[in-house]
């Protein structure tokens, strides 16, 4: 089967979430004998691997995905969400028709509905069918982000952004073939919004590369990992920082806490005195860091989908402190048993204070976080469900042809 993937960012090296979804299932449907094809669009300052160059065939342009006043100013006069306008230049149509030209493919697969419309044009010139999975659901984010906002002009935007999100999402969910969310709960809000039947298919983790490496812990230190110029994440990130921190600093005076992630703000930045906050922008490895650490936390305030940094830290055996939110779309977790969950500042610090004081219990957590993830999560169940919904979606799709 031949299938080009149409994604809004090149899903390589797997940095951040949404490339860690999308690289890796498309190599493990490719290890399954099926032929993968990428139309993506590179963001300024970023380059194209060669070694990615040589698993998959790619079409690509690039383009300007920072946020800028002017753009912002300039969505509230215009009906897309800015932060799918942004996504949407005219040189991307050029390079996804070329794609579909050249690869031929069976079925067209969209990440992120911010590049739908051009998975669609794909599908309609080829003749064949266009999935679409979500990630996330766009507009819950942003009305969970609007709640969390004091700015009353930034409630408002967030406000404006919100209805928008969710009209594109009523319009467009519909047009597709099928459409597939990461979790439960994105399913049954993504078919009220669009009418429509949603499948699932759950994000994995590679058990082999994230695994218990054997690394001594550093004693009293706590690793965040996550995309640091991603919206969600840098509310969480201030949060945790000024709400949480301050608490187990008071009881455990010597902790540490490391923030690792690209891009980190300059409020975030200006935090780190490399004794008890280190903010380490991009690495290559997160492993090392939630090696060392004795606990993760994953402190989200903003979300939807699926942490993978969650799945990451479990099957790496690390015990985990999430709030409700974070914990979202991930069966099997047990707060107490494989996680622990906690929502109030005060809540939030007394469990990671609670774990950095018994090492028997983020043991024991960590053992049975990297069990729940080799019993559900690994990429073999991912490419196999794809598998399904691409022979059912082609079987009913030609069948009304």
């Amino acid at each position: 089967m031949r299938i080009l993937f149409v994604v809004p960012k090149v899903p390589f090296p797997p940095t951040d979430g949404g490339r860690v979804v999308m690289y890796n299932t498309a190599k493990t449907l490719s290890r399954a004998g099926h032929e993968i094809g990428f139309a993506c669009l590179i963001p300024d300052g970023e380059t194209l691997s060669p070694e990615f160059c040589r698993e998959f065939p790619v079409w690509y342009t690039e383009a300007d995905l920072h946020t800028k006043p002017v753009g912002l100013l300039r969505s509230i006069f215009t009906s897309i969400p800015y932060s799918y306008w942004k996504h949407q230049p005219r040189s991307f149509l050029r390079v996804v028709a070329r794609a579909a030209a050249c690869f031929k493919p069976d079925i067209v697969q969209v990440d992120f509905l911010h590049v739908g419309i051009y998975g669609l044009l794909a599908g309609r010139q080829q003749g064949v069918p266009v999935i679409l999975r979500m990630h996330n659901v766009d507009s819950s984010l942003m009305a969970r982000f609007q709640h969390v906002q004091l700015n009353p002009l930034v409630r408002l935007y967030a406000a404006l952004q919100e209805r928008r999100l969710r009209f594109y999402e009523s319009e467009y969910l519909r047009r597709f073939a099928r459409c597939v969310a990461i979790t439960d709960d994105d399913a049954r809000l993504l078919s009220r919004i669009g009418g429509i039947s949603v499948d699932v298919v759950p994000s994995g983790v590679d058990t082999s590369y994230f695994s218990p490496s054997g690394m001594a812990e550093e004693p009293d230190s706590v690793v965040s990992v996550a995309l640091m110029n991603w919206m969600p994440n840098i509310v969480s990130t201030r949060w945790f920082l000024n709400q949480v921190f301050p608490f187990i600093q008071r009881q455990i005076p010597g902790v540490k806490f490391f923030i690792v992630g690209k891009g980190p703000p300059s409020d975030i930045r200006r935090h780190s005195d490399g004794k008890s906050v280190l903010v380490t922008g991009f690495v290559d490895d997160v492993r090392p860091w939630f090696a060392k650490s004795a606990v993760v936390v994953v402190p989200t305030r903003v979300g939807s989908g699926m942490r993978i940094k969650i799945l990451e830290s479990l099957a790496m055996g690390k015990a985990v402190v999430s709030t409700r939110v974070g914990c979202e779309g991930i069966a099997g977790l047990v707060d107490g048993e494989n996680v622990v969950i906690a929502d109030s500042e005060r809540d939030f610090a007394a469990a990671v204070v609670r774990l950095l004081k018994n090492k028997r219990q983020r043991e024991r957590q960590g053992s049975a976080g990297r069990r729940l993830v080799m019993s559900r999560y690994q990429w073999a169940h991912v490419g196999a469900e794809f598998e399904r919904i691409y022979r059912e979606t082609l079987g009913k799709y030609w069948g009304n042809a």
